[in-house]
């Protein structure tokens, strides 16, 4: 590997960090999806451990977030029992993975607060009606969080095919 692309994959892995760390996400998985990304062959653990200074078990513990939020994907080769990763570069699919995880917590949050409006309807107490008052805020945000998601998937063509990714 030359300086310049040495160089290069430093200041790219390193933006990526800081930009994350701006919203409190661990980096650990960046930076092995970052190792996934400049890697020019498929990699198992040990090369994607000594590639990034972690753990074959950090490495490990970090690789099924990466299958469900990147564009990386498990396989192996034919007669081995040894497990590879690579990312095939696709945005297209990071953004679907990353989406559909994202509505999956808006509907979980939102059946959530539909079940805390069923059980506070059986009580009478003020700290109920506050509770309801405040969940009432946060019903109506993720149903419109909800109707944009719609808005948008529809618009891509990618509202029924978001699952298969």
């Amino acid at each position: 590997m030359s300086d310049i692309t040495r160089r290069v994959e430093k200041d790219i892995t390193g933006e990526v960090i800081r930009a994350t760390n701006l919203f409190g996400i661990d980096e650990t998985p960046l930076k092995i999806y970052m190792a996934l990304f400049f890697a020019d062959e498929p990699s198992g653990l040990s090369e994607i451990s000594e590639k990034t200074g972690y753990s074959i078990s950090t490495v490990s513990n970090n690789m099924p977030l990466l299958e469900r939020l990147c564009d990386v994907r498990r396989f192996s080769k034919p007669g081995s029992k040894k497990i590879y990763w690579e990312c095939f570069h696709d945005v297209d699919v990071i953004q679907k993975k990353k989406m559909r995880e994202a509505m999956r917590t808006v509907q979980n949050i939102s059946n959530a607060v539909d079940r805390a409006f069923e059980a506070l309807g059986n009580d009478d107490s003020e700290k109920a009606r506050r509770i309801e008052s405040h969940l009432g805020k946060w019903k109506t945000a993720y149903a419109n969080i909800d109707r944009v998601y719609g808005m948008f998937m529809k618009m891509r063509g990618l509202r029924d095919g978001v699952d298969d990714v």
